[in-house]
């Protein structure tokens, strides 16, 4: 198995531990990151809504109104979780900005 705890460049010695806590800059920007893939999610889910053929009993204002808020939920579970990897790409890409 390999140690990564310490790794040696040529010019200095970075140390990488398991404790590094990221600051609240990173915090915020993967929350960020995180409500972007969730808002995006669920724009998808409406989207794909549409393209049902509605039942004609049921239908109403009620309806549209718990099915707009469970697809919300929904895209806030998934983009909490390893989601459609929309988050990641972004916070990668901008923690590379960054640097």
């Amino acid at each position: 198995m390999m140690n990564i705890n310490n790794i040696k460049s040529s010019t200095k010695e970075l140390t990488i531990t398991s404790n590094i806590k990221p600051d609240k800059q990173d915090i915020k920007m993967r929350e960020a990151c995180q409500e972007f893939e969730s808002v995006f999610v669920s724009y998808l889910l409406k989207s794909m809504r549409k393209t049902v053929p509605n039942n004609a009993e049921g239908d109403g204002f009620s309806k549209d109104v718990y099915t707009s808020m469970m697809d919300e939920e929904i895209a806030k579970v998934v983009a909490k979780g390893p989601g459609i990897g929309l988050a990641d790409a972004l916070y990668r890409q901008f923690n590379r900005k960054k640097s």
